[in-house]
């Protein structure tokens, strides 16, 4: 056993996050999610084409560099999030530590247009239990936005067929077999998807590419 890793903060969080009762705007009332079937579909709700460029934000060094937009549709991540929060912007979430903390303690301010969960599943992963959670969420709560679910499971929560054209863009435009690296990297792809379709410019902060903050 890793003795130093029973001291790190956030174990403690995370433990935290699980006993802790849902904050304010948290309503028992989960959401419909049947008429999104196509991305399409996401990115009217998200009313993309009302923004003259998307930015994808993390919290690497060059996000110094982020100048803050009210045109601008920003796609973040993690705590990352704190940058852009005053700003238009989707939350994707894939990393346990922040789905456990963004379910029982995030309160989303004016600007959010909602969140992602975007991730491949498997039954080893549906025996996490950040993500029983997460289901366990989506089943009898909701926020005031949209909460997609977007996995390769068709199971009556997931937005299955929304996964599928996701991976298969990334395969036919790009070569890629798609699969989820980190959190960042969940973030740009669904953010360049977005922006292909919508033809909108695409910018990236923070993803740590770089050297110098650029």
């Amino acid at each position: 056993m890793n003795i130093s890793s029973l001291l790190k903060k956030r174990n403690y969080e995370y433990l935290y996050n699980i006993i802790k009762p849902y904050p304010k705007g948290v309503k028992n009332r989960p959401k419909d999610y049947s008429q999104f079937s196509k991305l399409s579909e996401i990115i009217s709700y998200l009313e993309v084409e009302s923004y003259n460029k998307i930015v994808v934000v993390a919290s690497g060094p060059s996000s110094k560099t982020l100048k803050l937009e009210d045109n601008t549709l920003y796609f973040t991540t993690n705590k990352a999030i704190a940058l852009v929060k005053d700003y238009n912007h989707a939350y994707i979430v894939n990393d346990s530590y922040y789905m456990s903390t963004y379910l029982k303690r995030y309160k989303p301010s004016a600007k959010w247009k909602g969140t992602f969960f975007w991730y491949t599943t498997s039954p080893a992963v549906r025996e996490n239990s950040t993500i029983k959670m997460l289901y366990k969420y989506l089943g009898n709560k909701s926020r005031t936005r949209r909460e997609f679910l977007i996995t390769n499971e068709d199971d009556g929560q997931a937005l299955h067929t929304i996964h599928e054209e996701l991976i298969t863009f990334v395969k036919d435009k790009l070569g890629i077999n798609y699969f989820g690296v980190n959190s960042g990297f969940v973030t740009l792809v669904l953010a360049y998807i977005i922006a292909y379709y919508s033809n909108k410019k695409l910018e990236v902060y923070g993803l740590d590419m770089g050297e110098n903050g650029e």
